[in-house]
């Protein structure tokens, strides 16, 4: 799955996730805010497989990151790169939200992660909170993920485990973030499965997904557990074909999703609730969101150099 999975290619795919993730947005919020209905906006309504797509290459990236890295560097790494940019998107969003109540309600919870354990969208941002809560329980997910590929039928079984065992665990978290746990254990599987070289392990593994993806209780599960069937198919197709200049502006999109996912969350969810004119809301929302990016990406570049420097003169 070189053509999915390798370095360059795994930025090309979470920068058309992300994309999506806007387009989503982009014609979600004027319907559910000003009950407008955007041209077209049914190309983008499931949009939101974006965050599949993103949990699952980042899952299988992980993998390279807890096998070369102490517990306590893993975790350091994850907090450095998404906390602080989180608290900074936290307080600019704070001027968008004119509800001194919801602000002053809504500010710790969410720098406590506790939309994890919410039901529904109501919110400051739901997915930031959860990224952490997976990204906390990513090594008892590998220990267990690689302990079920020593067992006979182990994975298969366990696998079919967590897929059901989410109507479970939707009772008590957030269910947006735990019907995407199976695509998430499915990311981890493909990187202990493709360490081993069992290629063909790794293909019944997605045909079981897929295969429950049809069997689920939940309808909204199934374009879920199809997507490592999706991008095992994607990755039979070369990328040579597409335009230097897209596949590296796409890349580039990519490389830097979290700080463009925050940012658009400020441009399409906040912004998109002013009173203006529907094409003037979505122009709006894209100068927010290419304004705010710029902002995050300079501020998360400087905090590492600052907190490189703190770290040298710590050891002296």
């Amino acid at each position: 799955m070189e053509n999915v999975l390798g370095k360059q290619s795994r930025f090309f795919y979470m920068g058309v996730a992300m994309v999506a993730i806007i387009l989503h947005h982009l014609v979600l919020y004027p319907e559910r805010y000003c009950g407008y209905r955007m041209p077209l906006a049914f190309l983008f309504e499931n949009g939101d497989i974006g965050v599949e797509v993103f949990l699952f290459i980042s899952a299988y990236g992980l993998g390279h990151s807890w096998l070369s890295n102490s517990l306590f560097v893993f975790y350091q790494r994850r907090i450095k790169r998404i906390y602080p940019m989180y608290l900074l998107f936290l307080l600019l969003a704070s001027f968008f939200i004119h509800q001194t109540d919801i602000l002053h309600h809504y500010w710790l919870k969410q720098i406590l992660c506790v939309p994890v354990f919410e039901h529904g969208i109501n919110n400051i941002e739901w997915f930031i909170p959860s990224l952490l809560f997976l990204y906390l329980l990513y090594p008892l997910f590998y220990s267990l993920v690689n302990w079920s590929t020593k067992i006979k039928w182990g994975k298969y079984i366990f696998y079919t485990i967590i897929v059901y065992s989410t109507y479970i665990s939707s009772i008590y978290l957030n269910p947006l973030m735990t019907y995407r746990i199976p695509v998430f254990i499915m990311g981890i599987y493909t990187f202990v499965l493709l360490r081993h070289n069992d290629k063909d392990g790794l293909y019944r593994m997605f045909i079981l997904s897929a295969l429950l993806g049809f069997v689920t209780y939940k309808n909204d599960m199934m374009g879920t557990l199809c997507i490592p069937m999706i991008l095992l198919m994607l990755s039979f197709i070369s990328l040579d074909s597409i335009p230097t200049y897209i596949y590296n502006g796409i890349s580039f999109i990519g490389k830097h999703s979290l700080e463009i996912y925050l940012a658009q969350m400020l441009g399409t969810k906040f912004f998109m609730q002013i009173e203006l004119p529907i094409p003037l809301s979505v122009i709006g929302a894209i100068v927010i969101t290419t304004i705010v990016a710029c902002v995050l990406y300079y501020f998360q570049k400087y905090f590492y150099v600052l907190s490189h420097e703190i770290g040298y003169r710590c050891k002296f």
